[in-house]
């Protein structure tokens, strides 16, 4: 009795801390799978009656790039959540994030099929890229390469009608800033 009770006490403390061990491993220890990860930062305000924090507009960021901060690069990202489809499949909501142009240079990960656009600027005003991801990519399309240079609709988007061109598909391990099914550019405003 004693003995059994003894192990059974043992193995559950060791089987506790190695799960305590592997979460903090993961979420605090374990670099960020990005390029010189350990200097990106991110930057947000908190505004009272908001519940979550809110970014910088594209006039504040510019201003800060060209008053000689201390940053080597600065991107913004916005999240966005839309209905996804291809052809006449079933809507699918997903979560993405309307990123800046310097976004994917600055965390240095490269597309795991196709390609990431030029500054991220890439493809025409009636049908601008979009970048998936590998999740994303899998599931809902079977990995299927030929998706590259297709187009998805993601409706509940604020801009355009509705149409973006594949360009390329993120590695797995790709999860900036959140768990995000795509990227899109972000469009400059001109005031």
């Amino acid at each position: 009795g004693f003995t059994v009770l003894t192990t059974m006490t043992l193995a559950l403390g060791i089987g506790s801390a190695t799960a305590i061990f592997s979460l903090v491993n993961a979420t605090l220890l374990k670099e960020l799978p990005y390029k010189d990860a350990g200097r990106i930062i991110h930057v947000a305000r908190i505004v009272p009656q908001t519940p979550d924090p809110q970014g910088w507009n594209s006039v504040e960021c510019e201003t800060w790039k060209q008053s000689g901060s201390s940053c080597n690069a600065i991107a913004q990202f916005l999240n966005q959540k839309a209905y996804l489809t291809k052809g006449s499949e079933t809507p699918l909501l997903t979560r993405g994030a309307i990123v800046s142009g310097e976004f994917f240079s600055l965390m240095g990960v490269p597309a795991a099929v196709g390609r990431i656009p030029v500054a991220y600027e890439a493809g025409s005003a009636e049908m601008p890229s979009i970048v998936i991801s590998q999740d994303l990519f899998v599931s809902r399309f079977g990995g299927n390469r030929d998706l590259i240079g297709q187009a998805l609709r993601l409706d509940g988007m604020w801009r355009g009608n509705g149409l973006y061109i594949v360009s390329g598909v993120m590695p797995a391990e790709f999860q900036f800033p959140l768990k995000e099914d795509f990227w899109l550019p972000m469009q400059k405003v001109e005031f």
